[in-house]
């Protein structure tokens, strides 16, 4: 701060003294005025401060008072959350527990109404599919996400006169031939590429098709005996045809068989009543006969059908040889060489 200099009157020099005043007293004033003003905004400045520190102390006890946020441990692991399938009128998804506990599962179900039935998990065994026979109505069993748990002598769906689809587990291997025979199912579904043999879908009156895996290499004697099939899309994999696999089968037209098959055994085609069309993708396969000397075409009409049947090319002659008949054989000309 400024002090104003003080002259007295009776000294020496007080008229210099005098001017040296009155030239300073102006800027003494400028100073005094800053420095007042300099204090007051400080003032300000230390007010605004403690103003920041109480809202900032208001924030952190409300924060504190908030629910505390879990942390996650190392070891803890994340539990996928699977979305509930949506319920559809007529249709039941149910977990399996322990094998011959599908009546326990389908407790709380509307079992009058129940016309669909999907296995999400679990393993069925010969108990559940009786069940599935004798106490429910369902045209349509989904076992792709299942397992089954049967025996050689076991029955499977033997006798079920209600299902019209049938979808086997993506995981079985091998199938028994009573199975998934004698029922009056439309419709069989092998899913994924597990199946490796295949003992049959025998006298199914209503089955017009069946989806087997690219992965089956054998089929069980008489696999698709006496069944109204339509259709039959062999494997890519298959190694051979047994005897009497596609007898009585009234309704298929046309087969071909795959070029993996080696060799073909007795009475295969016998009364098949409309299969006028026989494609071989295979070289030359082997012709078992029978202990009565019957080959493949035992029993089939080919007077009645006058089939067409392609051999690959530059094979006919072999696979006449191969079936021990000449040339000349009344059923040669029905068969033709691939172009």
């Amino acid at each position: 701060m400024c002090t104003p200099i003080v002259t007295r009157s009776n000294h020496p020099n007080g008229s210099i003294f005098t001017s040296v005043f009155r030239v300073l007293s102006p800027y003494c004033l400028l100073v005094n005025s800053t420095t007042i003003l300099t204090t007051n905004v400080m003032k300000l400045y230390r007010l605004a401060t403690l103003g920041y520190i109480a809202v900032a102390g208001m924030l952190l006890v409300s924060c504190s008072k908030e629910t505390p946020r879990q942390e996650k441990k190392p070891n803890e692991t994340t539990k996928p959350v699977v979305p509930e399938t949506p319920k559809i009128p007529g249709e039941a998804h149910v977990a399996v527990a322990t094998p011959g506990g599908l009546e326990a599962a389908l407790k709380g179900e509307d079992l009058a109404k129940l016309t669909k039935l999907v296995v999400r998990s679990g393993t069925l065994n010969q108990a559940d599919l009786d069940y599935v026979t004798k106490s429910l109505k369902i045209q349509e069993i989904d076992l792709s996400a299942a397992t089954l748990s049967l025996g050689e002598r076991d029955k499977g769906f033997d006798s079920n006169s209600t299902l019209k689809k049938i979808t086997a587990p993506t995981n079985i291997e091998k199938t028994q031939k009573a199975w998934f025979s004698n029922t009056l199912a439309t419709e069989l579904v092998f899913p994924g590429d597990k199946l490796k043999s295949f003992g049959g879908a025998v006298y199914n009156e209503k089955l017009k098709s069946i989806v087997l895996p690219n992965s089956v290499e054998e089929l069980g004697v008489a696999a698709f005996a006496n069944s109204n099939i339509e259709t039959i899309p062999l494997s890519t994999s298959l190694k051979s045809i047994p005897a009497e696999a596609f007898k009585g089968c009234r309704r298929l037209t046309k087969l071909t068989i795959p070029a993996s098959v080696a060799e073909i055994k007795d009475n295969v085609f016998a009364a098949c009543a409309k299969l006028k069309e026989i494609v071989f993708l295979c070289p030359v396969p082997k012709f078992t006969a029978n202990e009565l000397d019957e080959n493949a075409f035992e029993g089939y009409d080919f007077t009645s059908l006058e089939p067409k049947i392609t051999v690959p090319k530059g094979t006919k002659a072999d696979y006449l040889k191969a079936l021990g008949w000449g040339p000349k054989a009344r059923s040669a000309q029905w068969f033709v060489e691939a172009e």
